[in-house]
This record gives C-alpha cells, sequence and structure tokens, in this order.
C-alpha cells in the first residue's frame, strides 16, 4: 500500500532494504524532503517529531535486528 497523502508537517521512518537501516524523512507542507518508496525504501511509521521517530528506531534496531 502507498501513502500519496502526508500530514503538512511530520516525520516519516522509512526502512532501506539496500543498507538494512532505518532513517528518517523530514515531511514540510504535506511533500516530504526526500523521494520516497524507491529503490527498497518503504516507509514504516509516520510520526509527529523526531522524538517519537527516533524512540522507535532505536528500540527496532536494539531489540528487534539483533
Amino acid at each position: 500500500m502507498f501513502i500519496y497523502s502526508f500530514p503538512q508537517t511530520c516525520v516519516l521512518l522509512e526502512w532501506s532494504e539496500e543498507q538494512q537501516t532505518f532513517f528518517t524523512n523530514d515531511v514540510k507542507n504535506g511533500k516530504p524532503c526526500s523521494q520516497i518508496n524507491v529503490n527498497g525504501v518503504l516507509i514504516v511509521h509516520i510520526f509527529k517529531n523526531y522524538t517519537e521517530a527516533h524512540l522507535l528506531m532505536e528500540n527496532l534496531e536494539k531489540y528487534v535486528l539483533l
């Protein structure tokens, strides 16, 4: 399922299949700053801010990806 509409401002948590890592992508004025859903990069979740995104990212890397 692809997401085509975003809140005005948010943070996307994305997964890179090629690099095997998570990263964030800012959304400003409803548009992602970096291109989405290309080259094995998938949106994992949408967050209100970086604090929430990094908390989940740290937990996933620490407890799930071991």
